[in-house]
């Protein structure tokens, strides 16, 4: 994570500083300071904020060298920044892409970018480092032959996101549109993604986001938000020798809301896996007051297996996404309807949100947020 230590000192004790990077829908990206000035005082502001990323930033992926931001206009773009010890951003490159980037990750140990494209219903890929003449490496498109059973919501693909598996051999995609999670080989010496089978999911259901749990007993489970059903399912991802991987339901779909929610317009989002316990967002619930949704947070068993739930408060409306920083101890969440980033300590062992310590109102819709590390 990027700390630094401020001055002057409290009582002898340094003043830490942690940085973020968040996006929101009226084209800025935002780099934003988490102080600790000791006792329980926490200051969080923005440090500075950049009109770039094209229309509708969504999308951010952090390296130490560069920060990558997708953009989910129409034609969209990706872009890359470099920055300084605050966190001040400088554009450094910028290609054109086909439009509604709404995730991006990176893969092949870093040498390559994958772009999931929603509403275009493609996958794209460009070749690191990018510059103003890139062109992608490879655009995979999915037309499909007729809507789903939501034809508002289903009427062509909608690939939501791209996530590379545990191994760092396959890319991951959730079609929103399909009712299906593509899967994807990837070929170590060129780049190249070459598709395997299709998971199906129940029709309607919109496939939107998953994360990764590995076991200690080496065994892999994958978790499934699905937007229009809003419900959560559980896989177990076994990796046959000299086969691609296998994906096996073992958690039926299910409501992630507690049960004072608003469930007639509620939509699953975000989920993460940090530890041994798995954490979602639920937009549009008001489970703790109107414009204040829910977070669920679950352990993780050693079988896969999903228990002891409890919900927190997003402090804001349309919790779009939430990130858990690497030590576990701190969750920042974006709200979109809000325009707010929101942090909570948090129980690294239990995943409980102990104490909100900090907010921030940026000046548009929040799209996407993380800790800079």
């Amino acid at each position: 994570m990027h700390i630094s230590t401020l001055l002057p000192m409290l009582a002898g004790t340094p003043v830490m500083s942690i940085l973020l990077y968040a996006t929101a829908y009226d084209g800025t990206v935002s780099a934003m300071s988490l102080t600790d000035g000791g006792n329980g005082n926490y200051s969080f502001e923005k440090n500075s904020s950049l009109t770039a990323c094209g229309s509708s930033p969504s999308w951010l992926t952090y390296t130490p060298d560069l920060l990558y931001c997708s953009d989910e206009g129409s034609p969209g773009s990706l872009s890359t920044f470099t920055f300084d010890s605050a966190g001040k951003l400088t554009e450094a490159a910028k290609v054109s892409t086909t439009g509604g980037d709404v995730s991006n990750a990176l893969y092949g140990d870093g040498k390559y970018i994958a772009i999931a494209h929603y509403g275009f219903g493609e996958i794209s890929t460009f070749t690191l480092p990018i510059d103003n003449n890139s062109q992608a490496l490879q655009k995979l498109d999915y037309p499909l032959a007729q809507p789903g059973p939501d034809p508002s919501r289903q009427d062509k693909s909608y690939p939501h996101q791209v996530i590379t598996d545990p191994t760092g051999k396959y890319i991951v995609s959730p079609d929103l549109g399909a009712d299906l999670v593509r899967v994807f080989e990837i070929d170590a010496s060129n780049g190249n993604l070459t598709k395997l089978d299709d998971i199906k999911v129940a029709p309607g259901s919109g496939p939107r986001h998953v994360a990764f749990y590995q076991a200690t007993n080496d065994s892999t489970y994958m978790y499934l938000t699905s937007e229009l059903a809003s419900t959560l399912t559980g896989f177990q991802v076994t990796y046959p020798v000299g086969k691609p991987p296998t994906f096996t339901q073992f958690i039926d779909p299910f409501s992630t809301t507690p049960k004072n929610a608003n469930t007639e317009s509620e939509f699953i989002a975000e989920v993460r896996v940090s530890g041994n316990t798995l954490t979602v967002s639920n937009r549009n619930d008001s489970s703790f007051g109107t414009g204040k949704d829910s977070l669920a947070v679950y352990t993780i068993g050693g079988n896969g297996k999903l228990a002891n739930m409890n919900a927190y408060s997003s402090d804001g409306s349309f919790p779009r996404t939430f990130e858990i920083n690497k030590k576990g101890d701190l969750v920042v969440i974006g709200n979109q309807n809000s325009n707010s980033c929101v942090v909570y300590e948090r129980d690294v062992q239990t995943g409980h949100f102990t104490t909100e310590i900090a907010s921030v109102v940026l000046s548009g819709q929040v799209s996407s947020v993380i800790f800079a590390e």
